[in-house]
């Protein structure tokens, strides 16, 4: 690209406090210019401080030169709940606010930059994924997620495949792989850059007819899929997926999930992107 596009930041954050500083402090220290990013934060139904944390962040990316920079409400309930266990999750009220958050992109912005609120992305991760996504006119792009406790397991939670008889299953990736991997069936909107044309052109993540609404994601690809539409992960693009730190009570200590938080940062800013996307 001889030049960057408009891009829009953010995502939908629910009683995430904790994890503020993490998710718009991340997405703050980005190489990306700040003169063509627009912060978008969509709070659903909190109680505790996470509207005023991430007004904070939104007045310190005004400050640093970010286009524009907005935190809205838009409260649909505790069924939105981030810390509920999966098979408790109902998925609809997490598509509609996806929806909500992408209809929200500027008139000037190209891509949608989806980052979930316990995801902590490497500076560079931006640049790498729009320029990937534009080279290869991607609609969907997606950095791997690991967790921030086991950086180097195998299973990656954000990537799902096709087998040979048809079943979907999680892909395992060699670390910072530069192979081929099997191409994706379904990827999760935790960590990615999505062209607005997708949205422009009433692609949606909500299954109004579903009676029991199926993962977000999932309805999501398989539209994208159906119009002809490119998705894709990069094997080397990581992202770090971070867990409330624990009271000092339990397995790990708060002084441990720090350390730990400041011991994968480094590692993170030592990963060099690997070239080319699947």
């Amino acid at each position: 690209m001889s030049e960057l596009p408009r891009v829009m930041v953010g995502g939908p954050i629910r009683d995430r406090e904790w994890s503020v500083p993490l998710w718009l402090g991340g997405l703050l220290d980005t190489t990306y210019p700040r003169e063509l990013l627009s912060l978008v934060v969509v709070v659903n139904d909190s109680k505790d401080r996470t509207y005023d944390a991430c007004r904070w962040w939104a007045d310190r990316a005004l400050s640093e030169g970010w286009a524009r920079a907005e935190v809205l409400t838009h409260d649909l309930g505790t069924a939105v709940d981030n810390n509920a266990r999966q098979a408790d999750r109902q998925y609809k009220p997490y598509a509609q606010l996806r929806d909500f958050w992408s209809a929200l992109r500027g008139p000037d912005d190209l891509y949608l930059y989806s980052v979930d609120s316990d995801i902590q992305a490497p500076r560079w991760l931006l640049q790498a994924l729009v320029g990937f996504a534009a080279r290869d006119d991607y609609a969907l792009l997606a950095a791997v997620i690991e967790n921030n406790w086991a950086p180097a397991q195998q299973h990656h939670t954000n990537v799902m495949v096709l087998d040979q008889d048809g079943q979907t299953h999680h892909s395992k990736l060699a670390y910072a792989s530069r192979e081929m991997q099997p191409r994706p069936c379904v990827l999760t909107g935790a960590c990615c850059v999505l062209h607005r044309r997708v949205f422009d052109a009433g692609i949606s993540y909500v299954d109004e007819a579903a009676k029991v609404h199926p993962p977000e994601d999932n309805i999501f690809c398989q539209r994208l899929l159906k119009a002809g539409q490119k998705i894709g992960y990069v094997p080397g693009l990581r992202a770090s997926h971070w867990h409330r730190p624990p009271a000092d009570t339990e397995y790990l200590s708060r002084a441990e999930w720090w350390a730990r938080q400041a011991d994968y940062a480094a590692h993170m800013a030592e990963v060099t992107p690997a070239v080319g996307a699947v």
